[in-house]
């Protein structure tokens, strides 16, 4: 699980959950589902736009060699 808070006032949880093996991925805005993604027979990461307070965000699981990163772009700056 990646968890990052973002804003000033109200701040917000933004919460990533993703499974190295199977793929499975969801995201949370405060406590509500904004994306959910089953099984992926081969996970090449995946990249998600939404938004917060006006602000545009990207989220982005990238593959790697044997591991992913996750990323949280808010507003075009890398949180």
């Amino acid at each position: 699980m990646n968890e990052w808070i973002i804003g000033e006032d109200p701040k917000h949880r933004i919460v990533l959950e993703h499974a190295f093996f199977s793929g499975r991925a969801s995201i949370s805005v405060d406590g509500n589902t904004i994306f959910n993604r089953d099984n992926h027979f081969w996970d090449i990461g995946f990249e998600h736009r939404f938004k917060v307070d006006d602000k545009p965000c990207i989220i982005r699981v990238i593959a790697r060699a044997f591991h992913f990163t996750y990323e949280l772009w808010v507003d075009g700056k890398l949180v």
